[in-house]
């Protein structure tokens, strides 16, 4: 009897116990779906990528990786959500989301949220219609002229700014924008990833753009992970983690895997 009592005991314990009954909690981060191949998602388009099914695994890239090494190395759960990036803050503000990865800064998220150190780098690229080969520099050259951005992307912010040309249209993608650039809606588009537009213009030659070699960036951004403040504790653990593994020589071999050795911030 005696004995049964102690093992009764020892299970009452064991299920009142904080540990036993606090089950982990699954992260949503979210990832930008066209920044092909840094991070990307598998078969998005502008039409369908807020469709997609973040159970589905279609998340792809160095930084998927990356983050899939740094979750494991910090023992947390994570499902990835696609989202432009002009999307992320507003995310992460309403709570849709528990991990932003990419977007401008605003007073407001910096208000409400906590940042890691830089995780990759990347720098706009300009793209124009074929047949255009005027050798442009930078945005100056394009004064006037009705030019393209990324919604909510740092190079469209500050392009917004600017005001030096005869309109700036908005797009959700880099592939929505290149479009434009091909259809002629619009002079010339600033893509906000070179990455991106590179490997597009690469995978479709009778696109009607290309990049323009003789463009120098104006902007390059270095990325970090944003959470709510209240995440601060878990915002810590990831950022322990990928400086571990930014020591330890994993986050240069992922990335080179990718051929973007060089975007890994420093």
């Amino acid at each position: 009897m005696k004995i049964l009592n102690n093992l009764l005991a020892l299970c009452v314990a064991i299920l009142v116990s904080p540990g036993a009954a606090q089950v982990q909690r699954t992260l949503k981060v979210a990832y930008t779906p066209f920044n092909v191949p840094i991070v990307f998602a598998e078969g998005a388009t502008a039409e369908n990528y807020r469709k997609l099914d973040p159970k589905a695994d279609l998340a792809r890239g160095a930084f998927i990786d990356l983050m899939k090494a740094v979750a494991g190395d910090a023992g947390l759960s994570i499902e990835f959500v696609p989202l432009v990036a002009g999307d992320h803050g507003a995310a992460l503000l309403k709570g849709d989301i528990d991990i932003l990865t990419a977007g401008a800064r605003t007073p407001e998220l910096d208000a409400a949220a906590v940042f890691s150190g830089p995780t990759y780098t990347y720098a706009e690229g300009l793209v124009v219609k074929n047949g255009d080969a005027r050798p442009y520099r930078t945005y100056e050259d394009l004064r006037g002229e009705v030019v393209g951005a990324q919604r909510g992307t740092p190079s469209a912010v500050a392009l917004q700014k600017i005001g030096i040309f005869a309109a700036l249209k908005l797009y959700e993608s880099g592939a929505e924008l290149e479009q434009a650039v091909g259809d002629g809606v619009i002079k010339a588009g600033f893509d906000s990833s070179i990455y991106g537009a590179l490997a597009r213009e690469q995978q479709d030659k009778s696109a009607g753009w290309h990049v323009v070699t003789s463009y120098k960036p104006s902007w390059i951004v270095r990325t970090a992970l944003g959470a709510r403040k209240a995440d601060e504790a878990i915002l810590k653990k990831l950022d322990a983690s990928l400086a571990k593994l930014r020591a330890g020589g994993t986050a240069v071999e992922i990335f080179a895997r990718f051929g973007v050795a060089d975007a890994l911030a420093k």
